[in-house]
């Protein structure tokens, strides 16, 4: 944003703020698209990220660490400053997480933090002034609501004339009303989908026009906060310009943070979720009031990417969308490979998707996700609102395994309906995956707009209030606090413990992490054996599997009951049928595998856990197409369809 000149930066009749704590090392979707947005309807805006600036003055590993905080903490470190608290006030937040035991460290951090907040705003504050902006936006995603509050409130001190505009998830539902009445400083708040009208938004706070029928909004009239009836939802994803971050990556050149991490772009393929539409899980809110899924062409998605590459020389771009679209894993490896053949893709998906879409897309581009996969144990997944089972998701973690998939996955507990002995029979098991990657354990947070908060008798809970520690980041009114609040508390009706689940989940994740990194489990093909190579555990082993269990395991590849595989293998070859000592020698060769580790098992159903070192070796019918039977002679099979969930 600064001149050419290096005067200082260029003036601006809109100014679009990130604000901490949102990530440093990549730019907001957010701002870049109202950004562009408003460039079409002819109106000058400008971006501006001092989250690169405070990332600086804390040091980028102290900005990241917050990520292991109790939650609030993060937003109490601005406190003060939004509200206009004293000294004892600000400081009773620090003694409440030392009377529950936060690490001494953490104290000190977040004293390190706060005491960085007013120099920090003062700069920003001075920044702001020079650019001469009529109107401010910012963005109150991730954890930004109460550091944004701050720099507003030194805004309207300074420059009362100034109108300040908030949007983003904070702002849905009754927590938009609810922080207008908190914070006096923000004019607007924009509570929806603002595509479609945010260049006449802006164009009437520019001329000093009212607002009162632009739906979608909260505004002031006065001392009455006025909230106008809600925007209809936008569906033309496809007519969206290519976001601007150019604001951005000049001011990360100009930043000493530039060159120490790699460079990457959000973009947008799609809002909504179209699994959500078919069956909300349980825990999730993070589609607020509209679920509606919607989606862009993706000969338009890998046009932008071309675009943002020729503009910033970045070649990482992560998709900010809850879901894939089902039909990219179709349309967009092609395109990639012809357009964009050395870019990196990261996107978040179902598990449930077939291994043909995850080989096309993977072998298009380096893929990285986060797949919905939550947990391994079944009973848990279907109390969460959950339809795959947890073998399914132990398939997709050898597949990604295998085709160079680099994933990131939670696992959820205190689900509501869970039980010790739903993961200790599970648990006993992890060590046949060590070779896989492993989960990051979370506890469940109660989200507002999920299930869980909209009917938590429905699933056995009592949500008691907001979250804990929250009153000490916003010191409003109870009523206030209880409708700004994102996340919660609850208790279980039936008294349920989550603690002994915790601790067992804890231990067992601590030892697969540890064994993961020097730990294999790979197979090849040595004429018609299967040499197996076990590498999970200290002392390395190996398994050669004769021509029968061979043919077993190579029809493994994907989640498969014991009395699919015997009727497929009777249809395509008796001869081998009778060979394996039928259905019960099947059984019977199948479980020698899963008493080696070589399989992971759920009721009757078995999926193989080594990894392929080349192409070729799983036998993958589908229906009408032929297979290979001991003799070499092709032959037509019935498969089961695969597992969608």
């Amino acid at each position: 944003m600064s001149s050419r000149s290096g005067a200082g930066p260029e003036p601006a009749e809109v100014l679009l703020i990130n604000m901490p704590w949102a990530e440093f090392h990549r730019p907001s979707m957010q701002l870049g698209l109202i950004q562009a947005l408003l460039a079409r309807e002819g109106i000058q805006a400008r971006s501006f990220y001092p989250t690169l600036w405070y990332a600086e003055q804390l040091g980028p590993e102290l900005y990241r660490a917050t990520d292991d905080f109790h939650r609030p903490s993060c937003e109490w470190v601005f406190t003060q400053a939004a509200f206009g608290q004293d000294d004892a006030a600000a400081g009773a937040y620090l003694h409440y997480l030392r009377t529950r035991g936060a690490p001494a460290e953490h104290l000190e951090q977040l004293r390190t933090m706060r005491r960085e907040v007013r120099p920090f705003l003062e700069r920003c504050l001075e920044h702001v002034l020079a650019v001469s902006p009529r109107v401010v936006g910012f963005t109150t995603a991730m954890l930004q609501t109460v550091p944004a509050a701050a720099l507003a409130r030194m805004i309207r001190a300074a420059r009362p004339e100034i109108r300040i505009v908030f949007g983003g998830a904070p702002c849905q539902g009754v927590m938009g009303p609810a922080l207008m009445r908190a914070l006096p400083a923000v004019d607007v708040m924009v509570r929806e989908e603002c595509d479609a009208w945010v260049g006449e938004l802006f164009r009437r706070l520019l001329s000093g026009r009212g607002v009162e029928d632009l739906n979608g909004i909260i505004w002031r009239r006065g001392e009455e906060v006025v909230v106008n009836e809600r925007a209809a939802t936008f569906h033309e994803l496809e007519r969206n310009p290519v976001p601007d971050f150019a604001d951005y990556f000049q001011q990360l050149e100009a930043s000493s943070l530039g060159s120490l991490y790699p460079r990457s772009i959000p973009f947008e393929g799609s809002r909504g979720c179209w699994w959500g539409e078919r069956r909300h899980c349980a825990f999730c809110g993070l589609n607020g009031l509209t679920m509606t899924y919607r989606s862009r062409s993706a000969q338009r998605i890998v046009s932008e990417l071309v675009e943002q590459r020729q503009r910033y020389g970045v070649n990482t771009f992560v998709a900010v969308d809850e879901i894939i679209p089902q039909r990219f894993f179709r349309e967009l490896p092609p395109l990639l490979e012809e357009q964009v053949p050395d870019a990196v893709l990261f996107y978040e998906m179902t598990p449930a998707v077939p291994r043909e879409s995850l080989e096309r897309l993977a072998s298009s581009t380096t893929f990285h996700s986060q797949p919905g996969i939550e947990s391994l144990i079944t009973p848990v997944l279907h109390a969460m609102n959950k339809r795959l089972r947890g073998i399914d998701n132990v398939c997709l973690l050898r597949r990604a395994q295998e085709l160079n998939i680099s994933l990131l996955w939670n696992m959820l507990f205190g689900i509501p309906g869970e039980r010790l002995d739903h993961y200790e029979p599970v648990i006993r098991h992890f060590p046949a995956l060590y070779h896989l990657k492993p989960p990051n354990p979370l506890p469940l947070t109660l989200a507002r707009f999920s299930p869980y908060h909209s009917e938590p008798g429905r699933y056995g809970i009592r949500v008691t209030g907001p979250q804990e520690g929250l009153q000490f980041a916003y010191p409003v009114a109870r009523e206030l606090l209880d409708d700004i609040a994102m996340n919660f508390e609850f208790e279980y009706l039936d008294g349920y413990d989550p603690g002994p689940v915790a601790q067992l989940l804890a231990e067992a994740v601590q030892r697969w992490e540890s064994f993961h990194p020097a730990a294999s489990l790979t197979v090849e093909l040595r004429g018609d054996r299967a040499w197996i190579e076990d590498g999970r555990y200290p002392q390395l082993s190996t398994h050669e599997l004769d021509p029968l269990d061979t043919l077993l395991y190579r029809n493994l590849e994907r989640t498969t009951d014991l009395r699919v595989l015997a009727q497929r293998i009777l249809d395509d070859s008796p001869r081998t049928y009778l060979g394996l000592g039928g259905a019960r020698g099947i059984r019977a060769r199948v479980s020698g595998f899963y008493r080696k580790g070589l399989v992971w098992r759920e009721e009757e159903s078995f999926v193989a856990l080594a990894v392929p070192k080349e192409k070729g070796f799983w036998l993958r019918p589908a229906a009408g197409q032929a297979t290979t039977n001991l003799q070499g002679a092709p032959s037509q099979a019935r498969e089961p369809v695969e597992v969608v969930g």
